[in-house]
């Protein structure tokens, strides 16, 4: 996650865009933390009911897809400000085991 600092405090619009697309990524990436650990879900389970463990589970998955198209729509902003070679270099950065 490279910003050229200079450019983003002249008011460069594709480091506005990068620096926006990597805030709504790192949400995107929380959810989908929350979603998927073990630990929680456990504890969810076993200190809740099944109905209100239901609400919470759709609940931070509904977050997580709000994140997604987010997520998606900073992309297409970088793509536009930057052009598609920058933008698959940021995505690129943000991609962990292969997945983003």
């Amino acid at each position: 996650m490279q910003l050229d600092v200079e450019k983003f405090a002249c008011g460069d619009a594709c480091e506005f865009a990068k620096q926006r697309y990597y805030g709504i990524a790192r949400w995107r990436s929380l959810w989908t933390i929350l979603a998927f650990d073990e630990e929680w879900v456990k504890a969810v389970v076993s200190g809740l009911a099944s109905v209100v463990n239901s609400v919470a589970v759709r609940f931070v998955l509904a977050r997580r897809k709000e994140a997604k198209a987010e997520e998606e729509a900073a992309y297409a902003d970088v793509q536009a400000k930057c052009g598609t070679t920058e933008a698959d270099n940021v995505r690129q950065q943000l991609t962990f085991l292969g997945f983003r």
